[in-house]
């Protein structure tokens, strides 16, 4: 007859810095994904209120996702690459 375990043993709690030590890849996945869909969400915000700006509000907000939805997209994927550009430009404005 088998014993059955009523109690499961808790998990440890890992730190952020163990978790970083053990597997650096996954942490920059997760650091890569969450910043792209932050940023992507910014981008889309922005472009969507300049569209219902330039057409106005009716057709800004009727059709003006479709712009954001491909700007935030873009910009989502390749945000490594916007804050190396705004850095750059930073630097040449402001140095």
């Amino acid at each position: 007859m088998k014993s059955f375990k009523l109690h499961k043993k808790p998990k440890e709690k890992r730190l952020l810095l163990n978790t970083i030590k053990e597997n650096p890849k996954d942490f920059l996945k997760l650091t890569y994904r969450v910043m792209a869909y932050f940023i992507g969400s910014v981008v889309f915000i922005g472009v969507w209120i300049y569209a219902i700006v330039s057409w106005g509000f009716l057709i800004g907000i009727a059709i003006g996702w479709v712009p954001a939805l491909i700007a935030g997209a873009i910009a989502g994927f390749l945000w490594p690459l916007a804050i190396l550009i705004a850095l750059i430009l930073a630097i040449l404005i402001f140095g």
